[in-house]
């Protein structure tokens, strides 16, 4: 009976093995082949100002990272997560059109 439940442990772990080895694999192709940008330039990349890309940061955290560690610092982005933000959609301003009905 316990060589039953010793199997299952080891299949268990190895699934655990490749599953984190398929993930450091991940994140390390992606740190290699990635760009880093400054605020400034994701800012004009994703051409919105700078201001409202510290609004994404602030509504999201793990959007951006400062290399310092430091709470206040420089921001950097990776170019492959900028590409995962949805713009919000803008609020339209003034007064809205009146419906029409015909008779």
């Amino acid at each position: 009976m316990s060589d039953a439940v010793t199997q299952k442990d080891i299949i268990r772990l190895e699934q655990q093995i490749v599953s984190l080895h398929e993930m450091i694999c991940s994140l390390l192709s992606r740190n290699e082949n990635d760009d880093v940008l400054t605020l400034s330039e994701a800012a004009a990349f994703l051409k919105v100002s700078k201001r409202t890309l510290q609004r994404y940061v602030a509504a999201d955290p793990s959007l951006g990272f400062r290399p310092s560690g430091k709470a206040k610092g420089d921001l950097r982005f990776y170019k492959s997560r900028l590409l995962s933000i949805e713009p919000k959609k803008t609020r339209s301003r003034g007064r809205k059109p009146r419906r029409v009905s015909v008779i």
